[in-house]
């Protein structure tokens, strides 16, 4: 991976409540990704941050009514924006922003690949739809949207069929499913390691397996990163957080395993959200990550 690593922000935040996951990629620079990368060696190039209408109109008013065909608008407006990053072989480096904005980089990376697979890091499934979703918050939906779930409009982004196969995505680190949700993995077989599997297994071996299971049958890996996987603790600044989460040396071992690998071929980190963080602890780690996984890959 020793092309150009093309950085964009993508300030995103379709929440009602502890709002503020939009200002995330500010606060991910304030805290040094650039300068960190670039110390090391690595080659890049910042495209800065994209606002979305969406976003702030709630800013303004959090009782403002958002409509499915206006933030569909602004889904396929994001994925304009990543598929520029994929031309020339750049590596897509993505700061969000919710987690639904992988409905938009999903799609525009997808469609450089023949058979992408992506490893979904989160304390949470997202695989949430209309008709299952308790809350209706669309950022608890992304991956169900991916695999052809969902509201049309935000499947048709990009293209109009499925952006990777069930068979072709792994989560790591999830334990708080809705009842749907869980209903919707054990139905499409989609491989999960719980946060039982981590501490029984240990976080290398699981990722040893996730990178062997993807790495033979797919022409990319994506890494879809939310930070409410890490525990609290690590991760204080985000939408929803949850008790015993991994802990950041293994996140970082997990990291610096997926870089030795060479498979990971684009990345998204969301859901930092600088209203909630404590010493800009969660923004602060999420760079450690970063370096972890790039450093190593550009070697």
């Amino acid at each position: 991976m020793n092309c150009e690593i093309a950085i964009l922000g993508i300030k995103m935040d379709l929440g009602h409540c502890n709002r503020g996951a939009d200002f995330g990629p500010e606060s991910i620079r304030q805290a040094g990704l650039i300068k960190r990368l670039e110390h090391n060696g690595l080659n890049i190039k910042d495209y800065g941050d994209i606002n979305t209408k969406t976003s702030e109109l709630l800013n303004q008013n959090d009782q403002t009514y958002l409509d499915i065909n206006d933030i569909a608008q602004e889904f396929i407006k994001l994925n304009h924006y990543v598929r520029k990053l994929c031309i020339n072989a750049k590596f897509p480096l993505i700061l969000g922003g919710d987690h639904s904005i992988s409905i938009a980089t999903i799609a525009g990376i997808s469609s450089f690949y023949k058979n992408l697979g992506v490893i979904w890091f989160d304390a949470h499934a997202d695989v949430n739809t209309p008709e299952t979703s308790i809350s209706g918050s669309i950022y608890g939906m992304p991956l169900a949207v991916n695999l052809g779930y969902g509201y049309p409009l935000f499947r048709k982004v990009g293209y109009d069929a499925p952006k990777v196969k069930s068979e072709n995505v792994v989560l790591v680190g999830t334990r708080e499913l809705d009842p749907g949700e869980y209903e919707f993995l054990k139905d499409h077989g989609i491989k999960v390691y719980s946060m039982n599997d981590i501490f029984r297994m240990g976080i290398e071996q699981v990722i040893t397996e996730v990178l062997y299971h993807l790495g033979k049958k797919c022409d990319g890996v994506h890494l879809s990163f939310d930070m409410d996987v890490l525990d609290p603790f690590y991760a204080p600044g985000v939408r929803t957080p949850c008790k015993k989460g991994i802990t950041l040396s293994d996140t970082i071992l997990a990291m610096q395993t997926m870089a030795r690998s060479r498979l990971i071929t684009s990345v998204e980190f969301v859901e930092v959200n600088p209203n909630l963080d404590i010493d800009h602890r969660t923004a602060r780690n999420l760079v450690k990550l970063a370096e972890s996984l790039l450093i190593i890959n550009n070697v």
